[in-house]
Order: C-alpha cells, then sequence, then structure tokens
C-alpha cells in the first residue's frame, strides 16, 4: 500500500467518530454471484456504490478469515489470514495477474475453492514477468506480516494434504509439530508454502483495492474480531504455549457458557483459553499483533466478546 492510501486510511480513523454514522452488515461472501460465495469484485462496488447513494457510510463486515468447512467466519483456521474464497478472479485478471479467468466447474465449495487456487498459481508462476514495484510490494507484505504468515502457509499446506482434518487428527509428529520435522517442511514443501503466502498478498491486494474505493466515498470499513480462536487453527498449532492445551495439541479447558436466559443447557464453544502468564512475558505481542493487523485492514474494528478479557467461564 503506497504512502498516499495510508494518509487516506490513517485520516479516515481519524475522522469516523466524528459525526453520527449509519451502515449495512454484510458479509463479503453474501454479495451477489453465479458461481458460488460472493468475493471482492464488481458485486463489491456496486454494493459501496448503492451505500453511497443511500446516505450510509459505514460497511460492517463478520470476520473475514479462512473458514472450516462449516464456512463460519467465527470458526476460522487463522486469525490474522485472509479467506481465500473472497479473492476475485476477475479482478486479478483486470490487474494483469492472469490473462485468462478459469473456466472451472462449480459442484461444491470445495471445487470453487479450487478454481481460485488454479488462477493464484498461474499467476505465481508468472511472477518473474511483474513489474519490480509488484515485487516489492510483496517483499513489504511479507516483511510486514512476519509475526504470523510463515506459520500459517505451512500450517495451510499441511492441513490440505492432510485433507482438510484438524490438526488433533494428523500423524505425530505432524500434530504436536515437533521442531526437526517442521524444519524439514519447510525445505521440501517451499514452493506450496510460497504460493500460499502469494495468494496471501493477493487477497490483501484485494481487499485493499476495495476499501480505498469505499473510502473515496466517505464508507468507513468496520471489521470484527473474535475473542477466541478457534481450536483447529494456525495460532493454537503453531504457538501452543499461549493456549491452554496440553502438548500435543488437546485442550486442557475450553470457554462455553452456563445456563442462562439464551440456552436452558449452556454453550459449549470449544475455543481453548489463554495463558495470560505466558502472553504477559512476551509484552502480550500475539494481542498487540493480532489489533495492529485488524486496524491495518479495516477503519474501525469491533472486539466480540470484549468482557471475556475481564472475565471467561471455563469448561
Amino acid at each position: 500500500m503506497n504512502q498516499s492510501v495510508n494518509d487516506t486510511h490513517n485520516k479516515n480513523q481519524e475522522l469516523v467518530f466524528q459525526s453520527k454514522r449509519a451502515g449495512v452488515l454484510l458479509h463479503p461472501s453474501s454479495l451477489p454471484n453465479s458461481r458460488g460465495l460472493g468475493r471482492l469484485d464488481d458485486s463489491a462496488i456496486r454494493f459501496v456504490d448503492w451505500l453511497s447513494q443511500c446516505g450510509l457510510s459505514v460497511w460492517q463486515t463478520l470476520p473475514l478469515g479462512p473458514t472450516h468447512e462449516d464456512l463460519s467466519p467465527y470458526n476460522c483456521i487463522s486469525v490474522f489470514a485472509l479467506s481465500p474464497r473472497l479473492l476475485s478472479t476477475s479482478w486479478m485478471k483486470r490487474q494483469g495477474l492472469i490473462n485468462e479467468i478459469p473456466v472451472c466447474e462449480f459442484s461444491d465449495l470445495k471445487s470453487e475453492l479450487d478454481c481460485v487456487r488454479q488462477a493464484v498459481i498461474t499467476s505465481f508462476d508468472q511472477l518473474t514477468h511483474q513489474t519490480s514495484s509488484f515485487k516489492e510490494d510483496l517483499n513489504r507484505f511479507i516483511t510486514k506480516n512476519e509475526y504470523w504468515i510463515h506459520n500459517y502457509a505451512l500450517y495451510s499446506v499441511i492441513r490440505q494434504q492432510q485433507n482438510n482434518r484438524a490438526f488433533l487428527n494428523w500423524p505425530y509428529p505432524l500434530r504436536d509439530a515437533e521442531p526437526h520435522t517442521v524444519a524439514a517442511l519447510k525445505n521440501t514443501l517451499r514452493r506450496d508454502i510460497d504460493i500460499v503466502i502469494y495468494e496471501q498478498f493477493l487477497i490483501d491486494r484485494n481487499w485493499r483495492w476495495l476499501s480505498e474505493y469505499a473510502r473515496q466515498k466517505g464508507i468507513a470499513m468496520f471489521g470484527d474480531l473474535p475473542m477466541f480462536a478457534a481450536l483447529d487453527s494456525a495460532e493454537v498449532w503453531g504457538q501452543r504455549d499461549m493456549f491452554t492445551i496440553d502438548e500435543h495439541g488437546f485442550p486442557l479447558e475450553v470457554a462455553g457458557v452456563p445456563p442462562d436466559y439464551f440456552s436452558e443447557t449452556g454453550q459449549f464453544w470449544g475455543n481453548p483459553l489463554y495463558r495470560w502468564n505466558n502472553m504477559r512475558q512476551t509484552g502480550f505481542r500475539w494481542w498487540v499483533e493480532r489489533l495492529k493487523r485488524q486496524l491495518d485492514l479495516f477503519d474501525i474494528v469491533r472486539i466480540d466478546h470484549f468482557r471475556g478479557f475481564e472475565s471467561t467461564w471455563t469448561i
């Protein structure tokens, strides 16, 4: 993202609370799309135009992370990454990242995701033909997201090889993220890892293209940050000392809610809790990096279940 876009973003964040605003909550996957889930494409631009025409100035989304097979945005395989399902192949073509949009049979959600991945691989293989500024942007993105991007990419590749099974069902030593095995996989899976990193770079670029258009129309982008991470996630797998799990990844305690007015039997959320003492020793870097990432993507960020910082029910 260039300096002028950065300046626009920062200025928008400063101005966002200086007047009353109204907006709409809509996850991009709910946008119209004849090929499955909505994406960050022309339908998103039309939605921004509609917001502006109606005098609305906020687009609120649910979390934008890569989901599990249940497609719940509150059950993501990373709290940092963006969902590959949102990447627009038509946007990629207009940006000169691919020559043709892949022709795919959309029989299910997996085939839709495979089609997007095919476009990403095609673009990755043509990376040497991109401009020097594009490559510099890619390197800056990797450096900026160093804290999480490599762990997420490795986890994502292994998970694909394991037929998208939860990491608790992976064979040892993959399940336990055994250091020697992880180090070896970083070499043998280098190309696949680089493709996932590149994919995240493209989605990030796609999102910023949309966000900048929205800001030019006076629309503030409003994100959602869930309190907890999913048990089957890159962060829990790769940073297990930050969560209440044992050395094999199995939870020692999880989040939930006892019986109340909303549920007579209570709620079992299943998310591991945080080892706050361990986080304190790092200066709470995990949370600092997570908030930095969200504030970099959005003008406003909602922290879901904020009271969880003060007190949390455990099961």
